[in-house]
């Protein structure tokens, strides 16, 4: 009969500690993109309170500001493109088309 290396009821708390810490590593930046990321530029204030809270309303303006500042569809575009091609690259033909590729992303 093996003993079990862990009695039950007892709790590791050094590992307990550590994994809590590394949720919040994880966990607290997550948040803070996605709070800032709804929120409108009148309600970013310098204070702590104020950056931790919740939008009042929630706005995806910034989500298509970013898109025209960004040329976000002739990216996605480039990347579906490449991303579509370069699965097969073992004949030379899929070569000579994918160089051919590339450089029309480069001069456009």
């Amino acid at each position: 009969m093996k003993k079990n290396s862990q009695m039950p009821g007892k709790t590791n708390w050094p590992v307990t500690i550590l994994l809590i810490l590394g949720c919040i590593t994880i966990f607290f930046p997550l948040y803070m993109a996605v709070i800032i990321a709804f929120k409108k530029p009148s309600e970013m204030t310098n204070d702590i309170a104020g950056a931790l809270s919740l939008p009042s309303s929630w706005s995806f303006s910034n989500f298509t500001e970013a898109m025209k500042v960004t040329d976000f569809w002739n990216s996605l575009g480039n990347s579906l493109l490449i991303t579509i091609v370069t699965p097969d690259m073992r004949s030379e033909e899929t070569w000579q088309t994918a160089n051919f590729i590339n450089f029309l992303i480069f001069i456009s």
